[in-house]
């Protein structure tokens, strides 16, 4: 529907009033107002930052339909961009109880949230939610990137992975990867070799991402030496499909 690129651009050009109006408008083009033309104003609404005006099209949302899982997230991200994980969490509940299956971008959203909050313990939390309950996979960039900012502002990465499994919270290898990317691209190489040495202590075998992202910070460290270790100890470990590093 053509309406709801229009509206896509109000809403990047913060023109909420426009938007607005050619919401209203999509009857006279002979169309419906669709639960994703709905969706698509709300999102613009949220680029707006209009909390209120997305309050106000929630009360009459039956008229155009049944919420999905793109309005939850919408709902969100809204919450979570005011900095109300409260209601973030309720979001989420609600979403769940009405048998809405959340996905990647539900979890991306919360998760980014937590993070910029500092709330990592939550954060990872969720990350096992969304890889044990729901099947989804953690290596999702949104997910990742979000991960990551948020280990960034902890000063000590690896005291912070001995608080987690203290609180229960065993780090898998997507977890080590991402502290592993956080502890390069703060230039903590040592630390960030400490940690891929110290993985099969923790029971959490490293693999080639685990590698790939060591050389990657050893090599714009331009420590060439170092990463032609790394290859050959990746050789005798028997990490021979490492072409694409």
């Amino acid at each position: 529907m053509a309406q709801t690129t229009v509206i896509t651009f109000y809403g990047r050009s913060h023109l909420s009033e426009k938007a607005l109006l050619m919401f209203k408008e999509i009857p006279s083009f002979r169309c419906y107002r669709s639960i994703k033309s709905v969706n698509t104003l709300l999102n613009a609404l949220l680029n707006c930052k209009e909390y209120i005006k997305i309050g106000e099209m929630l009360k009459n949302f039956e008229k155009y339909g049944t919420p999905d899982v793109c309005t939850f997230n919408i709902l969100m991200k809204m919450c979570c961009n005011r900095g109300d994980l409260r209601n973030a969490r309720q979001v989420f509940d609600e979403m769940c109880k009405r048998g809405i299956t959340p996905n990647v971008v539900t979890f991306g959203t919360l998760i980014n949230g937590l993070c910029a909050n500092g709330e990592l313990n939550e954060a990872f939390r969720m990350k096992r939610v969304m890889e044990r309950d729901f099947k989804l996979k953690g290596t999702n960039a949104f997910v990742y990137v979000a991960l990551i900012k948020g280990l960034c502002k902890v000063d000590d990465l690896l005291g912070y992975i001995d608080e987690m499994e203290g609180k229960g919270c065993k780090p898998d290898v997507i977890s080590c990867n991402v502290i592993i990317r956080g502890l390069c691209d703060d230039g903590k190489l040592r630390e960030a070799s400490e940690l891929l040495d110290d993985m099969p202590r923790r029971r959490c075998k490293p693999d080639v991402v685990s590698y790939r992202i060591y050389l990657d910070g050893l090599c714009k460290a331009m420590k060439f030496k170092e990463a032609a270790v790394i290859l050959h100890e990746m050789v005798f470990k028997g990490y021979e499909n490492f072409a694409f590093i």
